[in-house]
């Protein structure tokens, strides 16, 4: 549905890799760019032959830590009087926007904080999250909104249980630290007054991540005892499976505990995305599959409001893409949605459409991909249970259950009668379970 390979950022955990030849940690030593201190080279060779490249992301970073360091002093410095308290760093923490000659630093501390993200790398992400909680400390009212960008960062870190409770703690009235939350906590339970964009599409990811940690070990419990290995060896296995420091128990896990656990993160993940349909745009995940994320998107004043939830989801993209596994379950599940007789029908008649030469605003193609991401969360189930089904694909369950489908809609017409030709072949290729969109 869209081209991966066109997007920017690394798929899998953040790990310390050489920035021209991707070499990760199987290296003892790495050599760190000693100005921006954020990325990492196996060699010196490599550190030489990459600075042509990594020269511009280098002296942003560079130039961004200077000023800060110049706005820090220039703070500091700035003698108390009635508007402004002595020693603000300690004495106005908290509301630290409240006093105007402090609203500079906090804008330069932001500017740092984007181009650290932007690099996404496991040095600038590291670097980025301690910036961000100490800016939030300061401010905590977040007039800059850092709360945007933090759970990305600490989910592509892996730090899932702080992402959790960091989106409950700021869901609090007066935003409280929180620890500990549970994962399987209802949608009101974890947002409470928080209706923003961004915790519910944070929610979601992360359970997204964890469903496909439990495909991932309930396939490995499935393939391995076919294989010769000792228990042993397939526990190690099954332990390397996971990505997420939640699941480091699944191995551990009953296969029928494993079945309900998916079953209550499917449950969770409809939740909180029929959340974000309802409160937002029910197409969010378009931007994720239709544009080729080549450019980090900025904010700009006077964006409306969907226009801002378009560059949200998109910020967020690489932390979605770098979660192995994601992208490619949703891709699965709209491949589903395709093949239902009522994008079937849909898809007919919106290439009739394009054949009669009528200008709508999107292709038939197009008009499709885009209805089919509006309901793609539909048919997760299917695709949840297509990744953990390791039998013939003619008899996959999203098959099943859309020949199921395929039956009730052509009963449900059984009695209309069709003037147009092209539409009564379409029911008799429904009727046969064959697609006329395949």
């Amino acid at each position: 549905m869209g081209d991966p390979a066109a997007s920017k950022g690394l798929i899998g955990p953040l790990i310390h890799r050489c920035q021209k030849c991707k070499a990760g940690e199987a290296r003892e030593k790495f050599l760190r760019c000693r100005y921006c201190r954020a990325v990492r080279y196996c060699s010196i060779e490599h550190l030489r032959a990459d600075r042509s490249s990594h020269k511009s992301a280098c002296k942003g970073i560079s130039k961004a830590r200077v000023k800060l360091a110049k706005e820090d002093r220039l703070v500091r410095s700035l003698p108390a009087d009635g508007d402004m308290p002595a020693n603000v760093f300690e004495t106005g923490v908290g509301k630290f926007w409240h006093f105007q000659p402090t609203r500079d630093y906090l804008r330069t501390r932001y500017i740092l904080v984007e181009r650290l993200h932007t690099l996404g790398t496991l040095d600038s992400y590291a670097q980025a999250l301690k910036h961000m909680h100490d800016m939030m400390r300061l401010d905590r009212a977040d007039h800059l909104d850092v709360q945007d960008i933090a759970p990305y960062v600490m989910l592509s870190l892996d730090l899932d249980q702080e992402s959790c409770d960091f989106i409950k703690g700021w869901g609090i009235q007066g935003r409280k630290i929180v620890k500990g939350t549970d994962i399987f906590e209802s949608a009101d339970s974890i947002l409470g007054v928080n209706n923003l964009y961004n915790p519910k599409a944070s929610s979601l990811l992360l359970r997204l991540k964890l469903l496909v940690d439990v495909i991932n070990v309930m396939n490995a419990r499935k393939v391995l005892p076919l294989t010769p290995l000792p228990v042993e060896i397939q526990i190690i296995i099954e332990k390397n499976m996971v990505r997420s420091p939640l699941s480091a128990h699944l191995h551990k896990e009953s296969t029928q505990a494993l079945v309900e656990r998916r079953g209550k993160l499917v449950r969770g993940i409809l939740e909180f995305s029929q959340r974000l349909a309802d409160d937002h745009n029910e197409s969010f995940m378009f931007e994720f599959f239709h544009v080729a994320l080549s450019v980090e998107p900025r904010r700009r004043p006077g964006l409306s409001y969907g226009e801002r939830e378009a560059v949200m989801a998109r910020r967020s993209y690489p932390a979605w893409r770098g979660t192995e596994g994601v992208l490619q379950l949703l891709d699965n599940a709209g491949a589903c949605a395709m093949k239902t007789p009522v994008m079937n029908l849909k898809g007919m008649l919106y290439s009739y459409r394009d054949k009669l030469g009528q200008r709508y605003s999107r292709s038939a193609a197009e008009q499709l991909k885009y209805e089919i991401l509006e309901v793609i969360w539909d048919y997760l189930p299917w695709a949840v249970e297509d990744a953990t089904y390791l039998g013939p694909p003619a008899e996959r369950p999203s098959e099943r259950y859309r020949k199921l489908e395929n039956e009730r809609v052509f009963k449900n017409m059984e009695g209309m009668m069709f003037q147009n030709e092209h539409l009564k072949d379409a029911m008799r290729g429904l009727a046969s379970g064959n697609g006329v969109c395949e």
